[in-house]
């Protein structure tokens, strides 16, 4: 009876994947594992953790409040939520307006997704689709905010 050691067992479960796989594979595969697994460099030794970067913060433009009004005149209706500082602020809009809000916050919006965005993708680079949309109801001045009509 012969005993194996532990290096030869894996180097013979080694070689018998190895002949189930082709060619190149097969040598890159083999040479990694003869060489301690692929490391380039010996793992750190664990020690104090990184600090967590700070988050980035960018000032969002001044604005009055989004859905303060006087009158229906001043209202209507958009689809950006929020203030876009930035192409990693984009959203994918659809033509679509759901919010209430005021005439000079939905131009704003629009005017910074125009400079900032490209309409085929978000801020983080994912495709945007294409959508139907239901029309919004009419706007209204509700007790100094926008919002749909009764």
């Amino acid at each position: 009876m012969q005993v194996e050691s532990a290096g030869e067992g894996r180097a013979r479960r080694v070689y018998r994947a190895a002949r189930r796989w082709s060619g190149a594979a097969a040598l890159v595969a083999l040479s990694c594992w003869a060489v301690q697994g692929c490391k380039s460099e010996p793992e750190p030794t664990p020690s104090e953790p990184e600090p967590e970067p700070a988050p980035v913060t960018r000032p969002l433009p001044q604005a009055p409040p989004f859905d303060a009004c006087e009158v229906d005149a001043d209202c209507g209706f958009g689809e950006i939520d929020h203030e876009i500082a930035g192409g990693e602020d984009c959203p994918c809009i659809y033509g679509c307006p759901y919010l209430p809000l005021t005439r000079a916050t939905i131009e704003r919006r629009q005017a910074q997704y125009e400079s900032a965005c490209d309409p085929r993708e978000n801020g983080n680079g994912e495709s945007c689709g294409v959508d139907d949309c239901a029309r919004p109801p009419a706007p209204a001045c509700v007790a100094g905010r926008c919002s749909a009509a009764p």
